[in-house]
């Protein structure tokens, strides 16, 4: 009997780098509901702290090294508590510019208004 390919098979390769991809979105999504969480709250240090539990754990240790991306707990505790005025329709390009660079400038008006 003879076995019939499936239409769509990923190479090893590409199943590699769309695993990196999802983790680094989970890590995306992490730093989202963590500035909303701090965007939200009335006292910011608080929030800052509680936030911090989730990047200080192991479970974010493992999804970092699945994702392969080298991320302190201090820099993410620094930039938290300078993200607390982003706007949020913005926040997911300040996400992926801060894991790509570390660094994130202010915004000006017209990149708001432009998307950038």
């Amino acid at each position: 009997m003879d076995k019939q390919r499936d239409d769509y098979v990923e190479s090893p390769y590409e199943q590699y780098h769309a695993c990196r991809a999802l983790w680094g979105m989970v890590i995306i999504q992490a730093l989202q509901d963590a500035t909303e969480a701090v965007a939200r709250s009335r006292n910011m240090d608080r929030a800052v702290k509680r936030e911090m539990g989730y990047f200080r754990s192991k479970s974010f240790q493992n999804v970092c090294t699945l994702a392969e991306i080298d991320i302190s707990p201090k820099l993410i505790k620094a930039k938290l508590r300078s993200l607390r005025n982003w706007k949020n329709k913005y926040w997911r390009k300040d996400a992926k510019k801060f894991l790509r660079t570390g660094k994130i400038k202010n915004r000006t008006k017209k990149q708001n208004r432009t998307g950038i």
